[in-house]
């Protein structure tokens, strides 16, 4: 009997599974290399269009079928294919360089992709997957490759890594459970994983070189763990699990659409996190108390040019509709070294987490950041508009955009004087310095919402997207804890809002950490609201408080977990019993 081994990852979608492994493989194959003569290279180049159009045509068909992120996701491929930067580089590969059409498909694909992987910001280090995909495909129709149908398989798939376009290859159904060793939790194939409603996990390292099919494993998204071939004893607790989560998942339907409240009734308010993807609104405000974090650095990252004015008032404009006059928080641009823009290049920062981006960017750049909150205050007569700049490290820098907003309102109603513009003004709590003066800049600002992702990296003093120091980002250190607590009862003593739209918010531990420490307001992604709503609805307030104070504290990020653990545990059982008035 092989042995029982655990491999850590990212929990990419909840929920307990335990079945056998299917190996889902790429199939390699050599692409042609050769020559061509002068006289040839239109003959190639016809060949490499046909393939293109071939491919645009699956792409356009498959478009129909498709709704909300994966619409879109397939929308960012067909502008891939139809970038003319790259058609005009393959082309010129057959005519100037005389190599056959799959050879120049091959290597300016991977030439890009090889660029995207080479920027520090994750979000377009992850389209180089997207175009590792499209030159896999288009090589397919050049070189009449078909991929190998996994339909028939079931259970766990196991990968090294996965494409948009690999998901075609399976069925729905018979897949309980996915994990690759990639791990690039926001890609295109984790959120097309995500929507498959089974266990996900990403980069387990090694994992696909460790598995035979028909191998039993199991996965634990809550510990985010793969177990591969558990022993019996362990084999059998996560059988009972899997029938708990089961039911869980059961349960989690009932919350969706439920106010979140404790179990004792009092009130929580979740929101939903957003960017300018083509997201279906009207099921996101349904199950949400509003946006969160409305993310418009993607409105600028996904243009071949700096969006103007029109663009960005439309964009808005249809999320404050869009969620029906609940408040919509949208976060100024947050763009810097770390971030770059494809139509103009930043400075180079020897730390871009350090250097001038996000609200320090938009203040030395007056035009940039006054179209933007042009477009914002003539939004802000479409819904409920909140406000809420980036990166901010203490008063000086909020009162430096207060004044621009200011002004920039004083125009419009000059231009427009019948324009009434409604809005609130909130800060990111992401920087120490922030939190550190959080009295003062409650006293201030409208609202906050701290963001734990860059609050723990910055406290810390780790990179969290990656670095040799990576075991060191602990996002339930004791010191975060203290730091929230701290930011929490400044804005009581004020009696304005504070919330937490960072990952952490997401997670059912996470959540639960959060409202013990004072937090009411959590903002997360869609697929996270139910589970988020069911575990708070196990607790009672003063469960939480109680909790709150024994994390306050802790010395170490082992004994925050071991009692969330405890508290987690205690409350699953819970989770077996039926829900009043439901069932």
């Amino acid at each position: 009997m092989q042995k029982e081994t655990v491999i850590n990852g990212i929990a990419i979608a909840p929920g307990v599974v335990i079945d056998e492994v299917f190996l889902f493989t790429h199939e390699e194959f050599e692409v042609p290399q050769y020559m061509v003569k002068a006289e040839e290279a239109e003959q190639e180049i016809t060949a490499y269009h046909s393939a293109l159009d071939r491919v645009m045509q699956e792409m356009t068909s498959s478009l129909a079928e498709l709704k909300g992120e994966e619409s879109e996701i397939m929308n960012a491929h067909i502008m891939i294919l139809n970038d003319s930067e790259i058609d005009s580089q393959i082309q010129d590969y057959i005519c100037t360089e005389q190599y056959n059409a799959a050879k120049a498909v091959d290597a300016v694909y991977r030439e890009f992709a090889e660029l995207m992987v080479s920027m520090d910001d994750p979000y377009l280090k992850q389209r180089s997957s997207d175009i590792q995909d499209i030159r896999l495909r288009l090589l397919e129709q050049l070189l009449h490759r078909k991929r190998k149908d996994f339909k028939r398989m079931r259970g766990i798939l196991v990968a090294n890594e996965l494409f948009p376009s690999d998901f075609k290859q399976l069925c729905r159904e018979a897949v309980t459970g996915i994990v690759t060793e990639q791990d690039e939790a926001t890609s295109h194939a984790a959120i097309i994983a995500r929507s498959f409603d089974v266990p996900v996990i990403f980069g387990a390292k090694g994992i696909s070189a460790m598995v035979q099919n028909g191998d039993l494993a199991a996965l634990d998204g809550e510990r985010e763990t793969a177990i591969l071939n558990p022993a019996a004893d362990i084999a059998a607790k996560y059988r009972n699990l899997q029938d708990v989560d089961q039911k869980k998942k059961e349960i989690r339907d009932v919350y969706l659409r439920r106010n979140c409240q404790a179990k004792d009734g009092a009130k929580f308010t979740i929101e939903v996190n957003e960017g300018t993807m083509d997201v279906n609104y009207t099921d996101d405000c349904a199950c949400s108390d509003g946006v969160g974090l409305f993310r418009t650095e993607f409105l600028y990252m996904e243009s071949a040019r700096l969006p103007d004015e029109e663009t960005q008032f439309s964009a808005y404009r249809e999320v404050l509709q869009g969620f029906r006059g609940k408040p919509v928080i949208i976060r100024t641009l947050d763009i810097g070294a770390d971030k770059q823009l494809p139509y103009f290049s930043l400075p180079e920062e020897a730390n871009p987490a350090l250097g001038k981006r996000a609200i320090r960017y938009c203040l030395s750049n007056k035009e940039l950041f006054r179209t933007q909150l042009r477009a914002l205050l003539r939004a802000s007569a479409y819904g409920d508009l909140w406000i809420m700049f980036p990166m901010i490290s203490g008063v000086e820098d909020y009162r430096a955009a207060k004044k621009t907003v200011i002004a920039v309102q004083e125009e419009l109603q000059r231009e427009v004087p019948e324009l009434q513009c409604r809005f609130k003004l909130g800060i990111m709590v992401e920087i120490p310095s922030a939190a550190m003066m959080a009295d003062t800049l409650a006293h201030e600002v409208d609202f906050a919402s701290i963001g734990t992702n860059d609050l723990t990296q910055y406290l810390e003093a780790v990179d969290r997207v990656g670095g040799s120091a990576g075991d060191y980002y602990r996002p339930f250190h004791p010191a975060l804890m203290r730091m929230v607590h701290q930011v929490v009862q400044a804005f009581a003593r004020e009696r304005k809002p504070v919330g937490v739209c960072g990952e952490l918010a997401g997670k059912p531990d996470g959540a639960v950490a959060l409202a013990s420490l004072g937090i009411r307001q959590l903002s997360m992604d869609r697929t996270s609201i139910a589970g988020v709503k069911c575990t708070i609805a196990q607790f009672e307030t003063s469960e939480l408080q109680a909790l709150g104070d024994r994390l306050l504290q802790a010395s170490s990020e082992e004994e925050v977990r071991s009692e969330l653990e405890a508290a987690m545990e205690k409350k699953r059982t819970d989770l077996r019993m039926p829900i009043k008035g439901e069932r």
